[in-house]
């Protein structure tokens, strides 16, 4: 069975709220964050890279942050790409929490999961998120691992 991960965006007043579900193999998690349109584009130009520079990994945080806006203080999401092997292949990392329905306290949940992917899934990936976000909408499924 391929892992998949569904990503569904809805543009709101603060910016767009993405929904994450990772399965694999009974494996199931969901989450969701908000970012800004930066972000999403910023994280899929780094997974279009090729090689992946280890100075200039794909990294993409969501969750609860500092006043400052500068760091995240309680995450909720969290996408990374990372080279693995000398074979060509990366290695995706996807981590998931649900947060309290209300205040700031301990995650309700935290699943993390790390999955083999190649270098045009990471692309297909990458050209499917850009496209979501730069329509401030919709819905798309990722196969990993066919």
């Amino acid at each position: 069975m391929a892992a998949k991960l569904d990503i569904k965006i809805i543009d709101e007043d603060v910016g767009l709220e993405v929904l994450f579900r990772f399965q694999d193999d009974g494996f199931l998690a969901g989450a969701s964050a908000w970012f800004a349109l930066s972000q999403l584009l910023e994280f899929c130009e780094s997974l279009e890279s090729y090689p992946i520079a280890p100075d200039a990994l794909p990294l993409l945080i969501g969750g609860y942050w500092s006043s400052d806006g500068l760091a995240v203080q309680q995450e909720h999401v969290r996408l990374s790409v990372v080279p693995s092997g000398n074979q060509g292949q990366l290695e995706l990392s996807v981590s998931l929490g649900v947060p309290p329905a209300e205040g700031r306290g301990v995650l309700q949940r935290y699943a993390m999961a790390r999955i083999a992917i190649y270098y045009s899934e990471a692309e297909e990936l990458a050209k499917g998120l850009r496209s979501l976000a730069l329509a401030g909408e919709g819905e798309s499924s990722f196969l990993f691992g066919l």
